[in-house]
């Protein structure tokens, strides 16, 4: 596969699947820094387990366990909060998502097998990006938790008292 298509279809892919779901890509960026937890604590258990059961030993299968394991949250977000974004949102929630797509990048890249990874490495869309990973991803932490935390806030009214006209 082409390095660049490979950089295109992990930005985009996130991207497209939030935009078309109407997911809040706010909380499938978290779900993707909590996958990205899970592959680095829990890769090595799951590689060890999943090829043990397959009585079989390939380097590149555990990474693309770890891979799995770092999609999974953020594919279930996107399937558990389809339509959980409307209206005008919609706009605003396209940056978050953008932000998916690029940290998505960055997280997915190292873990294809050293092959593919020496491929992408080699490109200069990729030097291009590498030299403002640490802004890119800050500034993607920053979208999204800002827009997570100013996230409208339902007060439930109280039994028995009526709302003022």
């Amino acid at each position: 596969m082409d390095p660049l298509l490979l950089i295109a279809v992990l930005f985009a892919a996130p991207v497209l699947l939030i935009v078309l779901s109407r997911a809040n890509a706010a909380l499938v960026f978290l779900a993707l820094c909590a996958g990205n937890v899970l592959q680095a604590f829990l890769g090595d258990d799951a590689q060890t387990l999943l090829q043990g059961f397959l009585n079989n030993y390939n380097p590149d299968l555990g990474l693309y366990i770890r891979l799995a394991i770092m999609l999974l949250p953020p594919l279930l977000a996107i399937l558990f909060l389809r339509s959980s974004v409307h209206g005008g949102k919609n706009l605003i929630n396209i940056f978050p998502a953008i932000a998916v797509g690029i940290v998505n990048v960055f997280l997915a890249v190292p873990l294809l097998p050293a092959s593919i990874k020496s491929e992408v490495y080699g490109t200069t869309l990729w030097s291009e990006i590498s030299q403002f990973q640490a802004v890119l991803i800050g500034g993607s932490v920053l979208i999204s938790l800002a827009i997570v935390l100013s996230g409208k806030r339902s007060h439930g009214h109280k039994k028995g008292r009526k709302k003022a006209r």
